[in-house]
Parts: C-alpha cells; sequence; structure tokens
C-alpha cells in the first residue's frame, strides 16, 4: 500500500513542477515582448497563453502539490474506519467467546 502512494506522489511532484516551469515560462514570454519590438514576441505570447498549463484527471481534479494533502486525508479516513470496523468485529467474537466460558465454581 506504501508502494502504491509512493508511485502516487512522483507524478503528482512532476505534474506540479511542470505547471511551476510552463508559469515561469509564460512570464518570461511576456518580458520578452514588452522589452523587444519583435514581431514574433506577439506570436510568442499567444502561444504560452494557448498551453494548458493546469494537469487535472479528466477534468474532476487538478494534480498539483494541493492534492497531496487531500490524498493523505481521504487515506487517514479510510484506516480509521477499517480500524474501527475491525475493532467491532473483535468486540463481537470476544464477547461470544466470554460468554461460551462456563463461571468458575467455588
Amino acid at each position: 500500500m506504501f508502494l502504491t502512494i509512493g508511485f502516487s506522489v512522483v507524478p503528482i511532484l512532476s505534474c506540479d513542477k511542470i505547471e511551476k516551469k510552463l508559469d515561469e515560462l509564460a512570464e518570461t514570454c511576456v518580458y520578452i515582448q514588452s522589452t523587444t519590438e519583435d514581431p514574433h514576441s506577439i506570436d510568442l505570447v499567444t502561444m504560452t497563453k494557448l498551453l494548458n498549463r493546469k494537469y487535472s484527471a479528466a477534468g474532476f481534479f487538478h494534480i498539483n502539490q494541493r492534492l497531496l494533502p487531500q490524498l493523505f486525508s481521504g487515506l487517514m479516513t479510510y484506516l480509521i474506519v477499517i480500524l474501527q470496523f475491525n475493532v467491532a468485529v473483535f468486540k463481537k467474537y470476544l464477547k461470544n467467546d466470554l460468554e461460551k466460558i462456563p463461571p468458575p465454581t467455588p
């Protein structure tokens, strides 16, 4: 299970890093366009604005660093529910076993 989490963290951090680098590229292109009079710089700014800088999972949620706390929160909630379920089942079996033990005779 922890190996699966590790394999989930790496792509999330990679998507976040790519998103930040593309934002830096867009800022650099805007700077180049504002400092030079090159007609190609306008095309460069337009191209960077058309880039999709956000990664998402089929449009349901964005994949970036903000996803990690949500992932761990969901995992902890799942583990707590499983733990509570196992404790309830253990208590049931323990109660049944204690009822089968005859009382001590004085």
